[in-house]
């Protein structure tokens, strides 16, 4: 069998990994004799939505544009009897999520070196107006000299783009800011908030926001306090931890602004330099280092902004030790049938309670004049022989109406193909807010869910 080349220069060689939009292989350049990666389109997902088409070309030409030593470099872009490419440099010492499965807890002195090139690689995507939106260990490549190289910019976003339309939510959703999953508007900031994630980790060798269940997981982003680093990890300096705290500010606008005010402190950090502003209160202007710094300018907080719609953002794609364009995070864990129908019914009865305690004060006095129908409503059966899981509708807050019940159906389906073979479990949206354990008894009862 022949060996495929493209562009007559780029030989196509083993499989590496899969992502949402496209697979990635190892290939070799003709001309340089050097190893390469090849990402290919998948067509099929050109098919269901034509406009992943764009956003793989968008990929290619946002990667060309970033030119840094800590992003991946783009080497072609190519077309090819209906099939699309894109050739980049192959960085083979795996992911930083490999690294954290073989060291959950990395050394500090290891933790600031990532960190820093990474704060580097985001403030040249932010100083072009680039939003990276999908920031995850899975997401950044460890070349053989150990230096990190952030990639996969196929969901980044910049000033202009089309793309985007209206309440779109994108990312991984144990990275996703609180402001991703509440469907406002997006900006840098909800990179920072994953960068904060991703270096809690690191140290941590856990997530801050860890929860079994889908709902349980977003309602944790949104609502619970990250736990103590130090309760965790007691060698975590003060300074960093405190740095973290601050990117994992829920609110955006008392988050840190600047991803290069992140690196001016992380570099004061490694080089021992005091920071002189307190650390307990949102720094708006970076702290003064050393005439070397790469971060001595600040860059403006003014982004344009991203309105989004929800939609799922998980796409379970199978991890690689050597991968280059590095797929969308997948859990290896699998669960007993009646472990995940429990988990399930919690999760969303956690989140929508919580939901209700929330915004009960102000709905209290519009509740009795309230148009709404009462009582169960009855959904299409599942065959014999499967078990029906319902998610309630979420009650609004305030703002634009976000179908967040649709975007937890969605994800749950996924696990459930991904975990169980052959499950007879169908998760279906149920129209209606469910505010107490009567209501959920009714509902549950009418449809033998």
């Amino acid at each position: 069998m022949s060996q495929q080349v493209i562009d007559n220069r780029f030989e196509m060689g083993s499989f590496l990994a899969g992502g949402g939009m496209g697979d990635v292989y190892r290939g070799m350049d003709r001309t340089t004799e050097q190893p390469v990666a090849i990402k290919v389109l998948k067509p099929e997902i050109v098919a269901q939505d034509p406009d992943q088409l764009q956003r793989f070309a968008r990929e290619g030409e946002l990667l060309a544009k970033l030119k840094h030593p800590n992003i991946v470099k783009v080497i072609k872009m190519a077309q090819e009897e209906g099939r699309h490419y894109i050739v980049m440099e192959y960085v083979g010492g795996g992911t930083l999520r490999d690294l954290l499965l073989e060291q959950p807890q990395l050394p500090i002195k290891r933790v600031l070196e990532i960190a820093l090139d990474l704060a580097d690689a985001l403030t040249r995507a932010h100083r072009l107006n680039i939003v990276h939106r999908d920031l995850k260990p899975a997401n950044v490549l460890i070349a053989e000299d150990g230096t990190p190289r952030l990639t996969d910019f196929g969901l980044a976003w910049q000033a202009g783009s089309e793309l985007t339309q209206t309440g779109m939510v994108m990312g991984t959703s144990a990275y996703l800011s609180p402001e991703a999953i509440s469907g406002h508007q997006l900006d840098a900031r909800s990179d920072i908030w994953a960068f904060g994630v991703m270096l809690y980790e690191m140290l941590a060798g856990r997530r801050p926001f860890n929860e079994d269940s889908q709902a349980a997981l977003l309602f944790a982003i949104m609502q619970k306090p990250a736990p103590d680093l130090h309760g965790l990890r007691s060698d975590v300096p003060e300074a960093l931890a405190n740095l973290i705290r601050r990117m994992l500010e829920k609110d955006p606008d008392n988050r840190i602004p600047s991803v290069r005010q992140i690196g001016a402190e992380l570099e004061a950090m490694m080089s021992g330099i005091k920071l002189s502003s307190s650390q307990s209160e949102p720094v708006t202007k970076p702290t003064p280092t050393s005439e070397e710094s790469r971060f001595r300018t600040p860059t403006s907080a003014a982004f344009p902004e991203i309105n989004v719609q929800i939609m799922n953002p998980i796409l379970s794609t199978p991890s690689s030790q050597t991968a280059v364009a590095a797929p969308v995070e997948k859990s290896t864990r699998r669960f007993p049938i009646w472990v995940i129908i429990t988990a399930v019914l919690l999760g969303v009865a956690i989140i929508g309670g919580a939901w209700f305690a929330l915004t009960q004060d102000n709905d209290d006095k519009s509740s009795d004049t309230s148009d709404t129908p009462k009582g169960p409503v009855k959904i299409d059966p599942v065959a014999e022989g499967e078990v029906l899981v319902l998610v309630a509708d979420l009650e609004q807050t305030g703002g634009d109406e976000r179908d967040v019940a649709r975007f937890i159906v969605d994800d749950l389906q996924q696990k459930l193909e991904r975990d169980v073979v052959f499950s007879n479990i169908r998760v279906r949206a149920y129209p209606r807010v469910i505010t107490t354990t009567e209501a959920a008894q009714e509902a549950a009862l009418l449809n033998n869910a």
